[in-house]
């Protein structure tokens, strides 16, 4: 009995802590008190989604996902200045620094004394963003191979490397950013999950979970942004883009979409769609609750469930067209054709059905 009180306490004071640092706002994102934009996913979720998009880009990309992993935290580091300690011990603060970040976001454990971590998480995340410290604990370039030896366990092997320690670039701002909307003051409530703390990191509504700030997938966008989707000819068809969008910027965009689809086929979500105001309640249920934005204004075009979305520029837009395009396939059981057009700051997704009906 006083284990499970124990538990429901420390699970309510990390529920305070993370309501006191992060925040819902209007555009359905969450944001830091710097402004900064993160995202709510579970581990199982993300790695569905990694796996499908390495499926659909026809390549393995492990090694440009430790690489986002470790930019970002690099980034965020400098940025905010996160790893700053000074006086005695200072190792020792260090990992203690570490340690309370690596918990509040629900990313594990870990040690750099043993230069092991534990965690929910892929590995080639875990190894990125551990790389990052590494490099701020040594003040050098390391280079970082990782074994992991569990589901949960990576042992890290360290190497030097002769390259200087300069600042990490910003990640690339796509055509669907608007840098002045960074900063927007439109916080409307805490955040609000249901939390249980756990040995490693945290679980929402009884998921193994993790924030990832949106910086992050931006460095995996690039990534992935000069791969071009292996696309049947149908589906081909169903994608189409503004003209002013660049080709790499569509390839983002579609293997996202793609990925989500995947992702959401092999869930056990719900989706139900009985007329325009469904999709209120899903974006209250499945997007804005982990940050993936929502829509400003929907409006119907035909009698067979096609709507046009009229959304705002954000740096994590590919993951909301994704989800939206995702969950009226899974709500209508049909394939769609989306149309994604550049209005003046914002943008307009239109979503009906890839067969003609007329």
């Amino acid at each position: 009995m006083g284990g499970n009180v124990d538990s429901s306490v420390r699970s309510s004071s990390l529920l305070h802590t993370l309501q006191s640092n992060f925040s819902v706002h209007a555009d359905g994102s969450i944001r830091d008190e710097n402004g900064g934009s993160w995202l709510v996913w579970t581990a199982a979720d993300f790695q569905h989604w990694w796996l499908a998009l390495e499926t659909h880009l026809g390549v393995p990309m492990g090694r440009k996902l430790m690489n986002a992993a470790a930019d970002e935290e690099e980034w965020m580091f400098n940025k905010y200045s996160l790893f700053r300690v000074n006086g005695l011990f200072k190792k020792r603060k260090q990992q203690a620094l570490l340690s309370q970040r690596w918990h509040l976001l629900g990313w594990g454990k870990l040690s750099l004394a043993n230069d092991t971590i534990t965690s929910n998480l892929m590995a080639p995340i875990t190894a990125g963003l551990a790389l990052a410290a590494l490099e701020k604990v040594h003040l050098s370039r390391i280079k970082l191979q990782w074994k992991q030896v569990s589901p949960t366990q990576t042992l890290l092997e360290l190497e030097p490397d002769t390259r200087q320690l300069a600042p990490v670039r910003d990640p690339r701002v796509f055509e669907w950013q608007n840098p002045s909307q960074q900063h927007i003051n439109d916080r409307i409530s805490p955040i609000e999950l249901d939390i249980e703390v756990r040995e490693l990191g945290w679980a929402n509504a009884g998921e193994a979970s993790v924030l990832l700030p949106v910086g992050f997938f931006s460095r995996i966008f690039e990534a992935i942004s000069t791969q071009l989707p292996l696309l049947a000819p149908s589906r081909i068809e169903s994608f189409h883009f503004s003209e002013s969008m660049q080709d790499s910027s569509t390839h983002v965009v579609s293997a996202t979409c793609l990925a989500i689809e995947d992702l959401l086929a092999k869930s056990e979500r719900p989706v139900y769609i009985q007329d325009i105001q469904s999709w209120r309640a899903l974006c209250d249920a499945y997007m804005i609750p982990f940050g993936l934005g929502t829509y400003e204004r929907i409006s119907a075009t035909d009698e067979h469930g096609g709507v046009l979305f009229q959304l705002k520029s954000s740096s994590h837009l590919p993951l909301t067209v994704a989800w939206l395009i995702a969950l009226w396939q899974r709500g209508h059981g049909k394939k769609a054709k989306s149309s994604l057009v550049q209005q003046g700051s914002g943008w307009s997704l239109e979503v009906s059905s890839l067969l003609n009906y007329a």
